[in-house]
């Protein structure tokens, strides 16, 4: 029998107080120290014209993203939780596995797979 560890994913109500439109660096961390379970991670975010920036987010250890700070991105989401497989998660790209955001730029202007993670820029338009 596997035991897991149990963790807690905040739902909306819990991240309205955190919810920002940017500083996502810091809001994470704020985020994570009330919610100790969640990993806070960076790297870049891809938005829907293809444009890469740097950013930050949260992870739980069921691999769902928490994203405080959404609301940069699209103000009638101001805070997302994707979980695991969802569709959007392919836009986020953690510094620990794609090294090269220029590769992915170059990619989704041509609108070729990404070879690191197979997103294709337009797939995704949440």
């Amino acid at each position: 029998m596997k035991t897991f560890k149990q963790f807690y994913i905040p739902t909306i109500e819990d991240l309205k107080p955190f919810a920002a439109t940017e500083e996502c660096y810091e809001v994470v961390a704020q985020v994570a120290k009330k919610f100790p379970s969640l990993k806070v991670d960076s790297g870049f975010f891809v938005k829907k014209n293809g444009e890469a920036g740097d950013h930050a987010w949260l992870v739980a250890l069921d691999g769902t993203i928490i994203d405080p700070t959404y609301g940069q991105f699209n103000k009638r989401i101001p805070i997302l939780i994707a979980k695991p497989n969802s569709p959007i998660q392919k836009r986020y790209h953690s510094w620990n596995t794609h090294h090269d955001p220029e590769c992915l730029c170059r990619k989704l202007r041509t609108k070729q797979s990404c070879q690191v993670c197979d997103y294709i820029g337009s797939d995704y338009d949440i």
